[in-house]
C-alpha cells in the first residue's frame, strides 16, 4: 500500500509540495513527529513562477523553519524527483533553481542527520493540501502544532492506519524502564493515533459524494 510512513523515534519528518492555481504558485511545506502529529505547517504565496522555483522554496522554507525550532534530525520527502535529484546531487540543477538548490544544499550542514527521499504524489497529500492553501494567503503563514483547516481531512486519512497506533505505542516504549502494560486502553501517547483508527473509511469518503 503506498502511504505516508513516519519517520523513526528520534526524527521529525518534513513533506513539502507546490500548487498552481491559473498562472500562480504556492508551496507549503508540514513536520511532522513519529507519532504523525503536526510540530508545524507553513503556506507561502509565490506569485507568477515555476512549479521548480516554488517547490524548491518550500523545502528551503521548511529546512529554515526547523533549523530555527532546533530540530536536528529530519528526513526530508517531496515529491518532485526534480529538486530531490538535484539536492542529493543525482543530476544537475536547472539554471532557474540551481541558486536555491545551493541554499538548501547549505542548511542542511545545520542538521545532525538529514536525508532528501523523493516519493509518489499519493503519500504527499497533506504537503499538497497545505501547500494550496497558499493560494489564499497574502504572503506566508504558519500553523502551530496543526494544519490549516482545509489540509485537515487529509491528516485524517493519514491517521486511519493501523501502523500509527502501534508505532505510538512503539515509541513510549522510550520512557519506561522495562515493561509497561495497560488494560483495556491504550497510553496517552497513543490515543490520537487510536481515535483516527475508529473513523470508517467509507464514512468518510461518503463526503466527498
Amino acid at each position: 500500500m503506498i502511504r505516508w510512513s513516519p519517520p523513526p523515534f528520534d526524527r521529525v519528518k518534513i513533506n513539502f509540495d507546490d500548487s498552481v492555481w491559473r498562472n500562480s504558485a504556492a508551496g507549503g511545506f508540514v513536520i511532522r513527529t513519529p507519532n504523525g502529529n503536526p510540530l508545524v505547517a507553513a503556506s507561502s504565496n509565490f506569485g507568477i513562477t515555476t512549479i521548480s522555483v516554488a517547490e524548491a522554496l518550500s523545502l528551503r522554507n521548511s529546512l529554515i523553519c526547523a533549523k530555527e525550532r532546533g530540530l536536528s534530525r529530519v528526513e526530508v520527502e517531496g515529491d518532485s524527483k526534480l529538486v530531490i535529484d538535484a539536492v542529493n546531487g543525482i543530476a544537475a540543477s536547472p539554471w532557474r533553481i540551481l541558486k536555491l538548490v545551493q541554499e538548501i544544499r547549505c542548511l542542511r550542514n545545520s542538521f545532525d542527520f538529514i536525508s532528501f527521499k523523493h516519493i509518489f504524489r499519493e503519500t504527499n497529500f497533506v504537503a499538497n493540501a497545505v501547500a494550496n492553501v497558499g493560494h489564499k494567503v497574502g504572503d506566508v503563514r504558519f500553523w502551530e502544532e496543526c494544519v490549516p483547516p482545509e489540509a485537515s481531512l487529509a491528516l485524517s486519512f493519514d491517521y486511519v492506519n493501523r501502523d500509527f497506533v502501534a508505532n505510538a505505542v512503539a515509541n513510549v516504549g522510550h520512557k519506561v524502564g522495562d515493561v509497561r502494560f495497560w488494560e483495556e486502553c491504550v497510553p496517552p501517547e497513543a490515543s490520537l493515533a487510536m481515535s483516527f483508527d475508529y473513523v470508517n473509511r467509507g464514512c468518510v469518503r461518503g463526503t466527498f459524494i
